[in-house]
């Protein structure tokens, strides 16, 4: 099993929609997120708002046989909630998922490894057998992951 831990800046204005967004995940949309996991391979996704200093971010985390491949996947995928999702990540981060991310599968140095770059953020692939500590979201759609 691979892990990413990612974050995504979102756009000064944009948390109450980014909010929004994760809340219809977790309501409405519920079924249909989880059948866009199963069809991409995902067996656990996480999504977050954490507040920064710098702003606030999205900070993902999930895990899948293969990050690579359902990240490509995802990105090619036309099917209507992929697109819908797609639609919400960049209304509220400026950042298309519909583009293949710049520096897909670019291997720097031992662990982690970069798998893809999203504008400023990185998906990295934490090696099989590497404690994953703990990640717990708070009832206010913050995220603390620690990696151990």
């Amino acid at each position: 099993m691979e892990y990413a831990l990612f974050a995504l800046p979102i756009q000064s204005g944009k948390t109450a929609p980014a909010r929004s967004f994760l809340q219809e995940l977790e309501s409405a949309r519920k079924n249909d997120y989880a059948a866009s996991e199963k069809r991409l391979g995902i067996t656990k996704e996480v999504w977050a708002i954490q507040n920064t200093p710098m702003g606030d971010l999205f900070v993902v985390f999930f895990q899948a046989p293969d990050i690579a491949g359902a990240v490509g996947q995802f990105v090619g995928s036309r099917d209507a909630f992929d697109l819908w999702f797609k639609e919400q990540v960049k209304q509220t981060t400026g950042v298309d998922l519909n583009v293949p991310p710049p520096g897909a599968a670019v291997m720097v140095g031992a662990p982690p490894q970069v798998l893809v770059t999203l504008g400023t953020a990185a998906i990295t692939r934490v090696p099989e057998g590497t404690p994953a500590g703990s990640v717990s979201v708070k009832p206010d759609c913050q995220m603390n992951a620690e990696i151990a």
